[in-house]
């Protein structure tokens, strides 16, 4: 498995839980812009001015 993430992604965020029901593990990848907590830091955010759009892209290739 490759996780591609285009540019604007700085930061990615994994989680894993062996509480998720029916399963003995599970993973959460989640491509992001900017780091946790960073409404609070100010860190990587960006503010979209009124009618400015912001094209992303990311993607997963299973091999």
């Amino acid at each position: 498995m490759t996780l591609w993430q285009g540019e604007g992604f700085d930061y990615v965020q994994v989680y894993t839980t062996p509480a998720y029901p029916g399963q003995s593990l599970a993973v959460a990848i989640e491509p992001m812009t900017a780091p946790a907590d960073a409404l609070n830091s100010g860190l990587g955010i960006r503010r979209l001015a009124p009618e400015e759009t912001w094209t992303l892209h990311w993607g997963i290739t299973f091999s």
